[in-house]
């Protein structure tokens, strides 16, 4: 699967992909290339879920890794 900018869209395609009829275990996988497009996605993805558990899972530790830069970086 193509990474996409909202990890919840990555987790939803999974789920969606295990349910349809799957008895047997079901693995996802993902390449990527460093340097790509898609290495950046993965990069706003992982602070984007920082974002996240920072405001609404209230997870201080979250909080803490977050810097300007990856706010500034967010909101491009």
């Amino acid at each position: 699967m193509d990474p996409w900018w909202n990890p919840a869209v990555e987790n939803q395609a999974a789920d969606r992909a295990h349910r349809l009829g799957a008895y047997k275990p079901c693995a996802i996988t993902r390449f990527i290339i460093s340097g790509s497009v898609e290495a950046r996605i993965v990069k706003l993805q992982q602070k984007k879920e920082a974002a996240f558990e920072a405001t609404v899972g209230k997870n201080d530790d979250a909080l803490a890794r977050l810097t300007p830069d990856d706010l500034q970086f967010l909101f491009q």
